[in-house]
């Protein structure tokens, strides 16, 4: 501010501006409840805003103009933390689509872009389950939560009809700009549909480019599905060539390849000890990459194998024991310097270098929870996001 214009704000000037401020921030605030939760019952931000207009109320305006400009600062600050916490958060209420029952979230995939897809579950099993939405980021937009591609892409009838999404179990997006799908049947006793894949080009505007029958190459229940990933990308053009499947009670790793469109079965093999020269059978249990476009393998032992995604043969991927883990690993994830991995029976986050013969003391424990943690995310910035197997009521 200019030196001569802060001279001209006399004590009423600001006890003015002050009360303009906390005016316009009162209006913004009604405006904002209106256009983003009038279709939500939020209790927490009707208590929060009511409690503030009390307050407001109660100002007793004999008391001098100092004390009631810093109440009305005090205020202005409230309001305006406030309507970031309304407006960050409003790209997740569901209720904005119409879902106005419990729900969980079963998977959390993201782009670039800031971009978040939902794969969630509900009791009545009638409401669409793939949401599109975005990463809460700044208080000036307000993105609104949306059924991915369309509502007429989903059974949401209970009728049989095995073309439209059933229950969508996972995504991820590629580099090519294509969300990959996978939709399971919504009874795993009744089997009525197929497991399948599907692929989204967003190039193309949403558009479903590819279906795939899984149920030839994976009769298996959804709780069977013990990890799913997009494998690295490969070659000049920087695009993923496999999708990647850890069955239960399987020593094998299934891959889909996306270029020749053909379905492989990989044995994994290790030499486990070092004084038996055979190689034994692994039980994968999850997979994840490094950007070394090595495959990592953690397998039911609480073991952690390593091998180079080119050797992948017919006759099995020979993997090389790095070290123990503190138990059965789920949702590895890999950056440049560390590997994070869950352990759901203690609610554990744990990070381990990346290293090889790695000991029970590398592990580090670094989050513990009471509740199943069913993913780790990466977001931006090195952030690492969990999320929680709750059901939500919205």
């Amino acid at each position: 501010m200019p030196l001569d214009s802060l001279r001209r704000c006399t004590p009423i000037r600001i006890l003015l501006y002050s009360r303009i401020l906390l005016l316009a921030s009162i209006l913004t605030l009604t405006c904002i409840q209106y256009f983003l939760l009038r279709s939500s019952k939020t209790q927490k931000v009707k208590k929060h805003y009511n409690r503030l207009l009390s307050e407001f109320d109660a100002i007793h305006y004999g008391s001098g103009w100092v004390n009631i400009a810093i109440l009305e600062c005090f205020l202005i600050i409230l309001l305006t933390a406030l309507i970031v916490f309304i407006t960050s958060s409003a790209s997740w209420l569901l209720t904005r689509i119409g879902l106005n029952e419990p729900y969980r979230v079963l998977h959390i995939s993201t782009n670039n872009n800031n971009h978040v897809y939902l794969s969630i579950e509900t009791k009545s099993k009638i409401f669409p389950t793939l949401i599109e939405t975005e990463w809460p980021t700044a208080c000036i937009r307000f993105p609104i939560p949306k059924v991915f591609p369309h509502r007429s892409f989903h059974n949401t009838n209970h009728q049989r009809n095995c073309r439209l999404i059933q229950q969508a179990r996972w995504s991820q997006m590629d580099n090519f700009q294509r969300l990959w799908v996978l939709d399971f049947d919504w009874s795993a006793k009744q089997n009525n549909c197929l497991p399948k894949l599907l692929a989204f080009d967003f190039i193309r505007h949403g558009m479903e480019v590819l279906r795939i029958d899984c149920q030839k190459f994976m009769k298996i229940t959804p709780e069977q599905l013990l990890d799913i990933k997009l494998g690295p990308a490969m070659g000049k053009r920087g695009m993923e060539q496999f999708i990647y499947f850890i069955l239960a009670n399987d020593s094998h790793l299934m891959a889909y390849d996306i270029f020749e469109q053909k379905w492989f079965r990989y044995p994994l093999l290790s030499k486990k000890y070092e004084d038996i020269a055979v190689s034994l059978p692994v039980k994968p249990r999850n997979v994840a990459f490094n950007h070394q476009k090595e495959i990592l393998i953690a397998d039911e032992d609480g073991k952690l194998y390593i091998s180079n995604s080119s050797e992948i043969v017919n006759a099995g991927l020979q993997l090389k024991l790095l070290g123990s883990l503190l138990g059965s690993a789920e949702s590895l994830l890999v950056d440049r310097n560390d590997m994070f991995y869950t352990i759901s029976a203690f609610g554990a986050v744990i990070r381990c270098p990346r290293k090889h013969n790695i000991t029970a003391e590398d592990n580090e424990i670094i989050h513990l929870t009471t509740r199943n943690i069913k993913q780790l995310f990466f977001r931006t910035r090195g952030s690492l996001f969990f999320l929680i197997d709750h059901w939500q009521e919205d």
